[in-house]
């Protein structure tokens, strides 16, 4: 009896979750950065959508009628947080009926959002406030970081262990993008319009300047210098990267999406949208 009891208790040892009953094992989640993978979603900002694209291209209307979206951004549940400029609001999208509540109000001019591997959820307000919030499921909020004028805060990512990569605007004359480590590691951008990063932690920052519109790619935390990956864009804006290093960057001068492959290679992927602002892929 004594010899089957400690069977059982073995056998359901291997069967139960590693940590279970004690803190997390260090086996689970440590910030690892999620594969990213069709669909593939895009605000319009003045035509007030978000569309939705399957790997062959075709869209379709995910969500209508907002006043100005902004940023998006996935999480793992399939849920897409959409930035609401117009109503100074973050709505939480059920990425697979449209459907969709409001996840935090009385914001302060938001641009762009993010959401890390655990899921906790990150909105950069670029008025009076300058700062980058965390918003839990309660709708209250946490400043992280704040930044004086004329230190502007444009973008917003994670990368490998959550490092939290933010983009600042110094009115054009010191454009930094930053990344928010120990130690403080920087990179000059002038003019940095989004970040981005792919399955193994890369991070891709757009620029758009009059004499550089261009995206550039930095190996993880920014130790090494920058690749330029595509230039003499129009307005480059909202990036995306999917599982084999393709590049997907929204045109806003062009009004269109487009494609750089792992070579270097530009191609049109989507046209006729309607004032396109930002990318997100699906986490998985």
């Amino acid at each position: 009896m004594v010899t089957r009891f400690l069977l059982l208790a073995f056998t359901l040892s291997l069967l139960l979750p590693l940590g279970c009953g004690r803190s997390a094992s260090k086996l689970l989640r440590q910030g690892q950065t999620p594969v990213f993978d069709f669909p593939l979603y895009l605000s319009e900002g003045a035509n007030g959508r978000v569309l939705k694209f399957d790997r062959d291209g075709q869209r379709s209307v995910l969500v209508s009628g907002l006043n100005n979206p902004l940023g998006i951004a996935t999480d793992r549940a399939n849920n897409l947080y959409v930035v609401e400029e117009g109503n100074n609001r973050l709505l939480k999208v059920d990425a697979a009926s449209g459907a969709y509540s409001v996840f935090a109000t009385g914001l302060d001019s938001p641009s762009v959002v993010a959401v890390d591997s655990f899921g906790e959820v990150f909105v950069v307000q670029h008025g009076t406030a300058r700062n980058v919030l965390r918003i839990s499921g309660d709708g209250s909020t946490k400043v992280i970081t704040s930044f004086s004028s004329p230190y502007l805060p444009t973008s917003l990512a994670f990368g490998v262990e959550d490092l939290m990569v933010v983009g600042v605007d110094n009115t054009g004359s010191a454009s930094d993008y930053v990344q928010w480590v120990k130690s403080g590691t920087q990179a000059n951008i002038n003019t940095p319009t989004n970040i981005s990063t792919d399955a193994t932690g890369r991070i891709y920052v757009s620029e758009n300047t009059v004499s550089n519109s261009r995206i550039y790619r930095f190996h993880q935390r920014g130790e090494s210098g920058a690749t330029v990956v595509a230039e003499g864009l129009s307005a480059p804006s909202g990036i995306a990267v999917d599982p084999v290093g393709n590049i997907y960057a929204v045109e806003q001068g062009n009004a269109r999406v487009v494609l750089i492959d792992i070579a270097g290679q530009l191609w049109e992927w989507a046209t006729g949208v309607i004032d396109p602002q930002y990318l997100a892929f699906t986490q998985y």
